[in-house]
């Protein structure tokens, strides 16, 4: 039969199989009946050939499940030995005639079900007009609302990110830049604490260990890993399965010739695709190997700083940050560093604030019930839609732009009130740090300028920990879709 070559032999086999197991259960069960009636001979003759079904299902089982195949063979077991006592006892006791298989009752089915035809579906348009009642699917959704939301909710999350939270991350990292540029708070800590761990340090070190330190880098690694060879396995398995759909299609026509009239397989446009998105996957593993690299720049000062709590790891640290001369420092340069400590300060408060904005954004986003919007829009026109006969993702264009994207416009103008009032304190820091500049000058001729060089690696390594998580997130989220 042709149409069992558009099945895998797997699939054909196993039909195949429990084709014949049925046969043999039947033909088995009948046999009882006829036990039980004192019939040994149609008994007799049902077992035989429950005991031939059985051995032609077995000869079916290459890749079949080996639970399915040992259950036949069990089956198989029990037939031959029923089979063998019964002719046993026939031939010593009974001398029954066994008849042959084409004179015996064919075997009925037994009905499990008892056919009800609904009222409704017997004569429908007689009982729409009789009566009042709703019709049947009238409050059934259509699908095109659904693939919608989907569809919106997917570029409702984009537009967040690329309009809200990517520009919140650039405003933290712009103030991160800024700060480091300038050198603080390392060239006051420098200053003000030239011999003890300065608590800033102190600060950044508590925490990275509260956010799990060397550790989170490496699991998340790990995670990253498993999903770019996730992906990678997938686009292999693609190109597996076309290249033998192709293989496959070949030979059937050179067996069937004319015969096999399929649809010649469009494989290329595919294999093209399956190249566009082996690109996505490499420029994905650049950004990897950039990130592993920026991983292993980064442990040992992350380890030296998550480790400041053990016995020998405070004196590490302190060997690390090597102490200065002591100096005297007047009431100018105290009040210069005081009023740039504050301002730092405001400066880190206003980071966290951003890091929490962009907390509330994704709960926000994730939250926001897409469908219960577009169901309520849907029922709200359903006599105009009905008019018109017509329904698409177009219908709702309009419901988007009103109903979902109007709900983060307060969440824009949070936006550009963080940037008025992140360009305000670095004005206010650059002011303020300038006239420090000029104050410290003849204090800075003390400072060691490995301390100070010190605590800006420390100042830029807990800072490329927060970045280096936030593209291992980018990257997760990356794969994930992919998959």
């Amino acid at each position: 039969n042709k149409s069992q070559f558009l099945l895998k032999a797997k699939i054909m086999n196993h039909i195949l199989l429990k084709k014949f197991h049925f046969r043999a259960v039947a033909n088995y069960r009948t046999s009882l009946n006829y036990l039980n009636k004192f019939k040994y001979g149609e008994q007799i003759a049902h077992l035989k050939i429950a005991f031939e079904e059985s051995n032609n299902g077995l000869e079916y089982s290459k890749n079949v499940s080996t639970k399915v195949v040992n259950e036949l063979q069990n089956f198989n077991k029990i037939v031959k030995e029923s089979l063998t006592t019964a002719e046993r006892d026939n031939n010593l006791i009974y001398l029954v005639h066994v008849p042959a298989a084409k004179d015996l009752k064919p075997i009925i089915g037994a009905s499990m079900v008892k056919t009800l035809i609904p009222a409704d579906f017997e004569n429908p348009i007689k009982i729409l007009k009789e009566s009042n009642q709703k019709l049947l699917f009238e409050n059934l959704l259509p699908y095109i609302v659904i693939k919608t939301s989907q569809a919106f909710k997917e570029r409702q999350q984009e537009f967040v990110d690329k309009n809200l939270i990517n520009p919140i991350n650039q405003l933290n990292k712009m103030l991160k830049d800024f700060l480091n540029e300038r050198n603080l708070p390392s060239s006051i800590d420098s200053i003000s604490k030239p011999q003890s761990l300065p608590d800033n340090v102190l600060l950044n070190c508590s925490e990275l260990a509260k956010q799990g330190g060397c550790l989170r880098l490496q699991k998340a690694m790990d995670e990253l890993n498993k999903l770019s060879s996730k992906s990678n396995d997938l686009i292999v398995n693609c190109r597996e399965r076309m290249k033998f759909e192709a293989e496959e299609d070949a030979a059937l026509r050179r067996k069937y010739g004319k015969a096999w009239n399929r649809d010649p397989s469009e494989l290329e446009g595919l294999f093209l695709k399956i190249e566009k998105f082996e690109t996505y996957l490499n420029q994905a593993k650049d950004g990897d190997n950039v990130i592993k690299e920026q991983i292993n720049s980064l442990v040992p000062y992350v380890k030296l700083m998550t480790e400041v709590d053990s016995p020998s790891g405070k004196e590490e640290l302190k060997n690390f940050i090597p102490a200065s001369k002591v100096v005297n420092l007047d009431q100018n340069i105290l009040s210069s560093i005081n009023n740039l400590n504050e301002l730092i300060n405001k400066a880190k408060k206003l980071i966290d604030r951003n890091c929490q904005f962009i907390e509330n954004l994704h709960l926000k986003s994730e939250n926001l019930n897409i469908l219960s919007i577009l169901i309520s829009e849907y029922k709200k026109n359903l006599s105009q839609i009905e008019e018109e006969k017509s329904l698409d993702e177009s219908s709702f264009e309009s419901v988007y732009e009103k109903n979902v994207l109007k709900l983060f416009d307060s969440d824009f103008a949070d936006l550009q009130s963080f940037k008025n009032e992140q360009i305000n304190l670095e004005k206010k820091i650059d002011k303020e740090n300038e006239i420090f500049l000029s104050r410290s000058s003849s204090y800075l001729q003390n400072v060691n300028e490995k301390r100070a060089n010190s605590l800006k690696i420390l100042e830029e390594a807990f800072d490329g920990y927060s970045e280096i998580l936030n593209n291992l997130s980018q990257g997760k989220t990356f794969y994930n879709n992919f998959v």
